[in-house]
């Protein structure tokens, strides 16, 4: 009698797959830095430890160092894992009133593990209202000769992105006006 034998052990785990979840709208704020959160999760775990390399791309009239903080890096999940990874991208507080804006988030060159999909967005929520526009008294001595200058400041209650038009015009009354016209500031 044989006390000896030969055993094969077929391995029918497949090849994990990574998936990465969006983070949930993040409301920018007036100052300082609110944490925009993605994660990545591999469906099984697998005998090699997996890695996976991430970057942030700016998407919908957002901008790099103004709006987020761009990250770039490498997720490693331990061998036989399944724990989800987290990816936090900084968003910067401000007090101007614009649109909303998109940051992608791009997974390439995994290893030991295959992608579901490579990019995926989320949304930084402008909270900053919009302006609203005041116009200063003025007052000017009346000329002996000639005409006199009147300055009259416009301002705006926050800054924008967006163009701002002002329609003007002077009316009879204590002073006589010459017409109409408009001023407009552009988009910074």
């Amino acid at each position: 009698m044989k006390a000896d034998g030969i055993g094969t052990i077929i391995d029918d785990d497949s090849t994990p797959h990574l998936a990465v979840t969006a983070s949930a709208p993040v409301v920018e704020g007036n100052s300082g830095q609110k944490m925009m959160t993605y994660a990545v999760t591999p469906s099984n775990g697998n005998y090699l430890p997996m890695t996976v390399d991430y970057t942030t791309l700016a998407g919908t009239a957002a901008r790099e160092g103004v709006d987020y903080v761009p990250v770039t890096g490498t997720l490693v999940f331990d061998a036989e894992t399944t724990d989800t990874k987290f990816i936090t991208v900084p968003v910067i507080g401000n007090l101007r009133h614009q649109r909303n804006h998109k940051v992608w988030l791009h997974l390439a060159n995994a290893i030991e593990a295959v992608l579901d999909r490579t990019d995926t967005d989320a949304d930084i929520i402008d909270d900053d209202p919009t302006p609203t526009m005041s116009v200063s008294d003025v007052s000017v001595g009346e000329a002996n000769s000639g005409t006199v200058n009147a300055a009259v400041t416009v301002t705006l209650s926050n800054d924008t992105e967006d163009v701002v038009t002002v329609n003007y015009s002077t009316a009879d009354g204590s002073a006589v006006g010459w017409g109409s016209t408009s001023c407009r500031r552009p988009a910074r």
